[in-house]
């Protein structure tokens, strides 16, 4: 004859309680899987708008050490170096990307140092995951870097 214990796995004597931890976990995972969705969309948010900055800053740099070149030739190069710079994550096309020099002025008084100013205004942001509803996400990400010489 076989006999039962009286008593479950916790030691408490009464009903069994296997299978609750698999409905708690069933009922609890959507919400720590939001939250890790969510978690990883907002980081690739901020990372391309770091790298977004970065590139906006690093064209600037690259225009900024061409002092003696002709306004077209700065421009052209700024507008590569940017795109260079961002191609890990996406691309952009010369229409995203604004170069503007403005030469130094020598009015009355101390010259004005010359300025570039590099602006990226409406890059169109693709979420990673998709999971997120559209509420929660960027559209567009924009960036502008200014760099002033005498």
């Amino acid at each position: 004859m076989i006999r039962h214990w009286p008593y479950s796995k916790s030691g408490v004597r009464g009903k069994n309680e296997g299978g609750t931890s698999a409905v708690e976990f069933a009922l609890v995972m959507p919400f720590f899987f939001a939250i890790f969705m969510g978690i990883i969309e907002y980081g690739w948010v901020m990372t391309s708008q770091i790298l977004l900055s970065h590139a906006v800053a690093k064209g600037a740099r690259t225009a900024l050490r061409m002092p003696d070149e002709p306004p077209g030739e700065i421009e052209s190069r700024a507008r590569d170096s940017v795109k260079d710079t961002f191609d890990i994550i996406g691309t952009l096309s010369d229409d995203n990307i604004d170069v503007e020099i403005q030469a130094a002025g020598e009015d009355q008084g101390p010259p004005l140092p010359r300025r570039i100013i590099v602006t990226i205004e409406n890059y169109a942001y693709t979420p990673l995951v998709g999971f997120l509803p559209q509420a929660f996400v960027p559209k567009r990400l924009h960036s502008r870097a200014v760099f002033s010489f005498p």
